[in-house]
């Protein structure tokens, strides 16, 4: 970690574990639901939940509708898992090994959270700057979470570099370049790993990858995600090889240099 002309170690992120106020939500809440979720959960949190249902363009009523619908007895092996195994922990090292790759002089804000919609990894804007969420809703354990925290460190780079997807195709150069910082920051784990797919959805992305990479550049991305049916993880298969591809042409590449690639590059 960089230290100060103090010798005194310069902390460059802040983990902000706001999931912690859903579960007071959950066990504080009285007859109303909604109010309370908005008392112990958003109004804690409103910098983060105002940007965040922005981004995400979900309408109060669909939050309000899951909120109803929500029980402890849904949260309680989640809660269990956070407390076995803090998300905290497993983001720290991995976003100091990030940092370690490539050094971001402004600070790194990440918020871990529970959602009802979010994906595992996100990053958007608060206030015009991005930071990086993490949603652990959807998650049954955490062995990929260093994985994600990193992959969403490279997205939020970009953003600091200025770069802005404009379209599918782009958002899925984005991916790959992701991807193959993940991979560099953690060379342990497999490919399938870090592009979030099982070995046999991996196994069956490759037998086509020529044909469905082949596809995607025909088309340049546009209504590619319509007519595939593993749209999930897909885009992460594509662009990863896409821009492994690109890599090829030099063996001298900077981590810096990776995530500066122009998404110019690729339209060619």
């Amino acid at each position: 970690m960089e230290k100060n002309e103090y010798g005194e170690q310069i902390k460059r992120y802040i983990i902000h574990s706001i999931y912690k106020d859903f579960f007071v939500f959950l066990k504080e809440r009285g007859k109303n639901f909604w109010k309370d979720f908005c008392k112990y959960y958003i109004g804690n949190n409103k910098a983060f939940f105002d940007s965040y249902f922005q981004c995400f363009t979900y309408s109060s009523q669909m939050v309000r509708e899951r909120v109803e619908k929500t029980m402890y007895e849904h949260y309680s092996y989640l809660e269990a898992i956070t407390k076995r195994n803090p998300p905290e922990i497993i983001v720290e090292r991995s976003i100091r090994k990030c940092i370690k790759s490539i050094l971001l002089h402004e600070e790194v804000n990440i918020y871990i959270i529970i959602g009802f919609f979010s994906a595992d990894g996100f990053t958007i804007k608060i206030k015009g700057k991005p930071i990086i969420g993490i949603g652990l809703e959807r998650m049954q354990h955490f062995s990929n979470l260093d994985i994600i925290t990193a992959h969403e460190y490279a997205h939020l780079v970009r953003l600091r570099y200025g770069f802005e997807t404009k379209n599918q195709f782009e958002r899925t150069i984005n991916e790959g370049i992701a991807t193959v910082f993940s991979q560099i920051v953690f060379p342990e784990k497999t490919l399938p790993q870090h592009l979030f797919l099982s070995n046999a959805e991996f196994n069956s992305l490759l037998l086509r990858k020529d044909e469905i990479i082949g596809y995607f550049n025909e088309i340049k991305g546009k209504k590619f995600y319509k007519k595939i049916k593993e749209r999930e993880r897909v885009k992460n298969f594509i662009g990863y090889f896409i821009v492994k591809q690109y890599l090829r042409a030099r063996k001298d590449w900077t981590i810096e240099e990776i995530l500066k690639i122009e998404n110019s590059v690729f339209h060619r």
